[in-house]
Formats: C-alpha cells, structure tokens, sequence
C-alpha cells in the first residue's frame, strides 16, 4: 500500500506544531464508493423530483389543455384508401425519400468511439426520388450530392414536448436548409378549471443536420474533415481496444496465480487496483466526452437537442464492476498486509 505523507507546519510564538496527513488508496477507494453512491442517489432524486420536461411550460397536467395550429406536411400523405399492402410499400418508400432529402441515406459509415464520435455520409437531393429495380428487393436512390458528417451519438431531438409525443419536435431538410418542426405557445388563457395552452407549428431553421431514423445528431463537414477525424477515431479505438485487451490478460494472470495458490501478493493487489479505477475511469470518461463535444459543436446545438438516456443507463454496469473491483483490491491489500505481519511475527 502507498502512502503520501504531507506536512502542515503552523508556527506561533516560540512553538513548532506538525500535523501529518496520510493518504492512501484506500482512502481513494472510499472517496470513489462514496461518490458513485452519491451519483446513485443524485440521478435518482432528479428522476423523481426534478423538472420533467426540458421547455419551460413543462409537462401539461390534468386541469390543462391545449389548442394548436399545424402548418402543411413537408411528405405527401398517404390517401387512407391504400390497401395494406400497398400501403406497406408506399410508407417504406416514403420514408425512404424523407432520408435521402434530408441527407442521411444510403449510409456511407464510418468509426464510431463510444458516446464521443462517429463519422457518416450520404447523399441528398431535393427533388430526386427513389426506385426499386427489378433485380434489386430495396430502393435505391436517383444520384444525389454527397454529404459528409461527423455524427454525436450521445445527443438526440427531445422525444417528446409539452409532456406529449404528438409534440416531438421533427427534423426535415428544404433546399439545402435544416429546420426543425416544432411547436411554440402562442399564448396562455387562463380558465376557472385550470389553463389553455394555445400552440403553434413553426419550423426553425438549424446548422445540424439529423438522422430520424438512427436519432443522431450530425454535423455537416468537409470531405478531408471527415477522413482526418476518421483517423483519429481508429487511433483512439486501437488505444482503448489494446488497453482492454490487457486488462483481459491482467484478469487471466490473477485467476492464474490465485489458482497457484499465490493469493494475496503484490502482483495481484497491484492487479485488482487497475482493473478496479479502469473499469470507473472508462465510463466516467465516456459521460464526460459527449459534453466535451457538445461544447466544441456549440454553435450547433438548440433547445430542442438532449442527452441520450442511455449514455447512463449503459454506464452503471461498468462502474459497478469497477466497485465490485476496488473492494476486492481493499479485501486483498487488507489480506496481503496480514500475511507479512504473520510472516514477520514467526
């Protein structure tokens, strides 16, 4: 076990006090549980008592309604006298369109690092369409510009608005312009039963561009941008990928050696440490880097772009077994110390 001796000297008058501060990783390991407990709690008590919408009319209770305006669809609807299974190809079809003249289909792909980044393409073309060749069971799109982007997974278009789904904003692309469609309160009446919300369908013009299907947010790039951030993200899947491939073997060699009957020894204890803040440092990492990008992307970002809930949700099972770790290299520091002592007292 390290520890780090530090020295506060305070002097008065013909008198010399020292205080001696210890740190050690046990104390960082109670530090660590004891935040991870605190985060637990802190995301629990902002579930259950926080503001339940992100717009600042907040989610509509029982004593409120709402009257509102649409403007015209941006897709041709299909006429409700389709048979089904017309009806069925029209919808793919039509969806189909709607990507490619927003941007974002056929996909062109690219790496994709954890929550941080990702890059993509496509084409885009307001006014072609897409066809279903004879030989070919998917449609394909007329030639289009290509598109070039550099995607954020962790940031999606609110799911939903004024405590409704109907009032999700949409994204869709008009002459090379992005816009957002959504729904802006006119005005509030005040009722004796409780309030009306008088709501308006606007579009808003935005910088990003949007994946509906995918539900990710993409930020329009050049062609080298988009090849040169490429590269950095292989390099930086490369790094964490052999990183976690020798933590697979730093595991393997501690079962070994516990298999051996070589338990608590300085390897081992030096073993489950690593093991225990690489599996915290990684997905605390990971829910700090989307807001590093959101912060580099700023100009980009609306009201209407949120976190993904499951940048969270998909962390707490790494953070756990990164606890389960530090205090199994607690218990076996703890084992290690009482075997020297037991060593040097026979």
């Amino acid at each position: 076990m390290y520890r780090i001796a530090i020295n506060f000297y305070t002097c008065e008058t013909n008198c010399h006090n020292v205080m001696k501060f210890k740190f050690s990783t046990n104390l960082l390991v109670n530090i660590v549980i004891i935040a991870f407990v605190g985060l637990l709690v802190f995301t629990w008590a902002s579930f259950y008592f926080g503001p339940k919408s992100f717009t600042g009319t907040g989610y509509l209770n029982k004593n409120e309604g709402y009257s509102y305006s649409l403007l015209k669809p941006f897709d041709q609807e299909i006429p409700d006298s389709t048979t089904y299974r017309k009806y069925d190809s029209l919808k793919q079809e039509k969806e189909a369109v709607r990507l490619f003249r927003n941007g974002v289909w056929p996909h062109e792909g690219g790496p994709m690092f954890a929550w941080f980044l990702a890059t993509d393409g496509g084409l885009i073309c307001d006014t072609c369409t897409v066809y279903r060749p004879l030989d070919h069971g998917k449609f394909m799109p007329d030639p289009g510009t290509r598109q070039y982007y550099i995607k954020l997974p962790a940031w999606q278009l609110k799911s939903q608005d004024y405590g409704r789904p109907y009032f999700a904003p949409q994204f869709h692309v008009e002459h090379s312009q992005s816009y957002v469609r959504k729904f802006l309160s006119d005005k509030v009446l005040k009722k004796g039963n409780g309030t009306d919300h008088s709501l308006e369908q606007v579009d808003v013009p935005v910088k990003f561009r949007y994946n509906s299907k995918d539900n990710v947010m993409l930020i329009p790039v050049s062609s080298g941008t988009k090849h040169f951030v490429s590269g950095l993200l292989f390099g930086l899947i490369a790094l964490f990928g052999g990183w976690f491939y020798y933590l697979v073997a730093s595991f393997l060699k501690f079962i070994i050696d516990i298999s051996k009957g070589l338990t608590f020894t300085a390897k081992n204890v030096n073993r489950l440490r690593l093991i225990g803040f690489s599996l915290i440092g990684f997905p605390v990492l990971m829910m700090v880097l989307p807001f590093v990008a959101r912060l580099i992307f700023s100009s980009y970002f609306t009201d209407d772009i949120v976190l993904k809930k499951e940048v969270w949700n998909q962390s707490w099972q790494m953070l756990s077994a990164g606890i389960v770790f530090l205090l199994l290299f607690r218990a076996f520091s703890q084992g290690k110390a009482l075997k020297e002592e037991q060593e040097l007292t026979v």
